[in-house]
């Protein structure tokens, strides 16, 4: 099917009016914008920008799963190459040896969104690791620097898999927004840094959680010398999620924390009373001037959990006071049976979030989390964690200046 010729003066609705069809179509029916590209020459440049906008290589659900199949498109239409917008890279092996690939980076030069990594979602393909500076990466390098460095670039994500990423990169890009899932980070940078400039990102978040990645962490906020400057500058952090399951790392990420303008912050995996101990120190310098959401995704076990929940009480009696918190969420995974008790100090925490000392609190999220192996959904203990808006957390339920949200999610453990 031919594209029909449709000019501006004999098109009867406003192109304006076409657009926002299309931009209609692209949330609720994708797979007609084909239809769209194909209608009329004025919908063309619209449709494209959907169609073209988000791509996926290394996945067998997508439609250019390989290189060659990108460099196809692109031969034949390069024009296309501006509509790309978000990259998502899946490395497989075949890939070292695809120059069609690699021309294809190359031509890319409105990117906005790169995402590297070397495993599928569906765990599909068993990841390779991606040593940065290994001889195997000499062919990949120089179109992975042509993309990180592109200007237009505000967000890039380090997936598994890769190894020696310089920080050096990190430092000199464009963008906004960083995360970090595992992996390695690399510190190319020898000598003093006062004469370089910090990054300076908005968004930040690191899924350390290996003993070895203390020194990947430390690579992005050291200070070397006298004067100076870290890779990222945290002083322009509006959000930062930081994992804590590793004392050593968290002790690491205590930088992070110093921005004086950060709005949302969340901390996860936390399975350490000491964290929580610790927590209003970190919070401390946005905590009166700018901390607007606050997310705490903690994991209690039967071992820990009366000091766990005596940690979150005394935490959130401390930094109650002067705040302009606006949203507190609480995620607890219970990593329990059915034998666990359900702390009384939970009330306590319900008293506390429900009273005074949050002038700007208006939104209360609890998400219950229970990960065992009985998976009757009738017993006793599961019942009694459904009922805990009725039981333990009343107050919040029946709070009128504060909206309480209660999820339970039932996670059943197979052996």
């Amino acid at each position: 099917m031919m594209p029909v010729e449709t000019t501006t003066s004999s098109l009867k609705i406003p192109i304006e009016i076409c657009e926002d069809i299309i931009d209609i179509l692209a949330l609720e029916d994708p797979s007609s914008l084909k239809n769209c590209h194909l209608t009329s020459r004025l919908f063309v440049p619209r449709s494209r920008s959907h169609i073209f906008h988000s791509i996926v290589l290394g996945h067998s659900d997508t439609v250019y799963r390989n290189g060659e199949s990108l460099d196809a498109l692109l031969s034949k239409s390069p024009e296309i190459a501006f509509y790309i917008r978000n990259l998502r890279w899946i490395v497989r092996y075949v890939d070292f040896l695809s120059r069609g690939l690699m021309q294809s980076f190359k031509m890319l030069h409105h990117l906005e969104s790169f995402h590297l990594g070397t495993r599928p979602d569906d765990y599909s393909n068993l990841p390779i690791y991606l040593r940065w500076q290994g001889s195997e990466m000499d062919f990949l390098r120089p179109s992975l620097q042509h993309i990180i460095q592109l200007p237009t670039l505000r967000a890039l994500h380090l997936d598994a898999g890769i190894l020696q990423f310089p920080v050096s990169y990190i430092r000199n890009s464009s963008i906004k927004s960083l995360k970090l899932s595992h992996g390695e980070l690399w510190d190319d940078e020898d000598g003093v840094t006062d004469a370089l400039r910090s990054c300076p990102l908005e968004s930040i978040s690191v899924w350390f959680n290996q003993i070895e990645q203390v020194g990947s962490m430390t690579s992005l906020v050291q200070v070397k010398g006298q004067n100076g400057r870290p890779v990222i500058d945290v002083t322009s952090l509006r959000e930062i999620s930081v994992h804590s399951r590793r004392m050593e790392l968290f002790n690491e990420a205590w930088p992070l924390f110093q921005g004086v303008n950060l709005s949302r912050i969340r901390v996860f995996c936390i399975d350490d009373p000491l964290v929580l101990q610790r927590l209003p120190d970190y919070l401390g310098p946005a905590l009166e001037r700018s901390l607007r959401h606050l997310i705490l995704d903690m994991n209690i076990r039967e071992t820990r959990s009366a000091s766990m929940s005596l940690s979150l009480m005394n935490s959130l009696s401390k930094l109650r006071g002067t705040n302009c918190v606006e949203s507190i969420e609480l995620i607890l995974g219970v990593d329990a049976d059915i034998e666990f008790e359900i702390p009384t100090d939970w009330r306590v925490i319900d008293e506390q979030l429900a009273g005074d000392g949050w002038p700007r609190l208006r939104d209360v999220k609890l998400t219950m989390s229970p990960a065992t192996f009985d998976s009757d959904p009738s017993s006793a203990f599961y019942l009694a964690l459904r009922d805990l808006p009725k039981t333990h957390f009343t107050k919040l339920a029946a709070s009128s200046k504060v909206n309480f949200d209660f999820l339970y999610n039932h996670i059943s453990v197979w052996l």
